[in-house]
């Protein structure tokens, strides 16, 4: 599964580090899993299209595998720049990079991708979406401020895209709160707010200045939507689960992938 993939390495790559974030000192793995981590990023490269981003729906059209089975577990059209940002991530993530040149050849093409899309005047990372917007325009910022502070972006032209996008994020921040989906008609989420506030953390360690009162707000939001007996934060009211597409209920049991607690612990202590 592409996603699946995609996260893994995300998550195993940073899981002997002690930050939420990415370190600026990044610490090897352990052999095994740095067996499956680059087995997980090889297949990222190897998936990536011509044109530098990872194409969501279409990407078992980029197998360059010929004797494995073909590729599944497409996504949705429009996720294109979520996917990219988030596969850049998994490539930074680890500490091999610098030493691996078709990696560091992968991410700067994602980079650029990135870059390339970016609304000018806005700030926006591609095109709006509908609710995956807000989603996808918080991994692009975290992909870009992450590749800003390790180096691996242009400088200049990083910074500027960089301080756009941060702007953009604390625009469509609900008011002493967190966020929603970027539209003024939604209330703030435990989900996307995780995402924003991953993104600003990253902005804000490569350099550009994110007020204290848009974390106070994530803070707060957060203590409203936490269960005091159980501790159990909640997606949009406390007791609330993670929202799930029908089809995938089943596969991805709500209750059981209590992501929002996840997100809750990470944000209250920041």
């Amino acid at each position: 599964m592409f996603f699946a993939t995609v996260l893994f390495s995300v998550i195993a790559s940073q899981a002997l580090t002690t930050s939420p974030v990415f370190l600026d000192e990044r610490k090897p793995l352990a052999k095994k899993p740095a067996v499956a981590v680059e087995a997980g990023l090889e297949w990222l490269r190897l998936h990536q299209s011509e044109a530098g981003f990872w194409n969501a729906d279409e990407f078992p059209q980029c197998d360059k595998l010929p004797e494995e089975p073909p590729s599944d577990g497409v996504g949705i059209p429009v996720a294109d720049v979520g996917a990219t940002g988030i596969a850049v991530l998994a490539f930074l993530g680890d500490s091999r990079l610098s030493a691996n040149e078709a990696w560091m050849d992968s991410v700067q093409k994602g980079l650029a991708w990135l870059l390339k899309i970016q609304n000018k005047e806005t700030g926006l990372f591609g095109e709006s979406s509908g609710n995956s917007t807000a989603y996808q325009h918080a991994i692009a910022t975290m992909a870009v401020a992450e590749g800003v502070r390790y180096g691996v972006l242009d400088s200049d032209r990083g910074r500027v895209a960089l301080d756009l996008a941060t702007k953009l994020l604390i625009k469509e921040r609900v008011k002493d709160s967190g966020w929603g989906y970027f539209s003024e008609k939604s209330s703030p989420d435990s989900s996307v707010t995780g995402w924003c506030v991953l993104a600003l953390l990253s902005a804000r360690d490569a350099g550009v200045e994110v007020p204290a009162r848009v974390f106070n707000g994530a803070r707060w939001l957060i203590f409203s939507l936490t269960d005091p007996a159980s501790g159990a934060t909640g997606y949009k009211l406390q007791g609330s689960v993670s929202a799930r597409r029908p089809r995938l209920i089943d596969r991805f049991p709500a209750d059981l992938a209590p992501a929002t607690v996840a997100i809750g612990l990470f944000i209250q202590r920041i």
